[in-house]
Parts: structure tokens; sequence; C-alpha cells
């Protein structure tokens, strides 16, 4: 079988028709998968981050707190970016989502275990933070 990348485009659009007959909707191929890792990755983690400023602004205004009933989600989340990067991508994670801001708004370097400091103001910048310093 050809690779994706070495199929014309006749292929690729009868792929498509087949697809789509047997799913039922409209199927797209990608051949940049570290690419859409990234853009998972970040729609993942701006997720997370909207739902944790929603989270605050629910206690804030309301003062209902969420915590029963996310915390086991967020355990779940957890677990996931674990499985998915592994432990030390997972505290970069956690501490970009909960700890980079200090009271006063401002970004805080992460500082990793050998206390070297690092700036990481995006979430591209921190995709490619773990994939430069946790991947396989």
């Amino acid at each position: 079988m050809k690779n994706l990348e070495h199929r014309d485009q006749d292929e690729l659009n009868d792929l498509a028709f087949f697809f789509k007959k047997i799913i039922g909707g409209n199927v797209s191929f990608s051949e940049n998968i570290p690419n859409d890792r990234e853009k998972i990755f970040i729609t993942f983690m701006k997720k997370l981050e909207e739902s944790i400023e929603l989270e605050d602004i629910i206690l804030i205004h309301s003062g209902i707190n969420l915590s029963k009933v996310l915390d086991p989600i967020w355990d779940v989340v957890d677990n996931f970016i674990i499985l998915l990067y592994g432990e030390e991508a997972h505290g970069v994670c956690m501490w970009y989502l909960l700890e980079r801001f200090d009271e006063e708004g401002n970004i805080r370097p992460w500082v990793d275990i050998d206390n070297k400091e690092y700036e990481i103001l995006s979430l591209k910048e921190l995709w490619k933070f773990i994939e430069f310093n946790f991947s396989e």
C-alpha cells in the first residue's frame, strides 16, 4: 500500500468517498501528524484553561464551589495527561494551567528539578517545550 503522501488526488478522493459512504460524513486526510498533535494539544489545553476560568467565575459570583463535582473529572484529566505525555510533562502542564501567574498577574517561569528557569508564554511554546524535553 502506498504512503499517504505518495497517493495522487484521485486515490484520496476515492478513499474519501468510500469513508463518507461508510460513516456518513466528510473525511479529510492529514499528511502532517506532528502538526496535528500540536493542534490537538493546544485545543485540549485551551479547553482546560477555559474550564478553570469558568469554575473560578462561578465560585466568585455565586459562591458555588464545584470541586466535589469537578475533582473526579480533573483526576481523569491528570491521568490522561500522564498517559499521553508523561509524568514530567504533566507537571509542566499543571504549572501552566494553575501556577504560571503570580498574585499580580505576572507570568512566573517554569523551574525544573535542577532549578533551571524557563519562560513559557504561550501554549505553542508549552507544546514545543514538552516535545523537545519529554518526547521519546
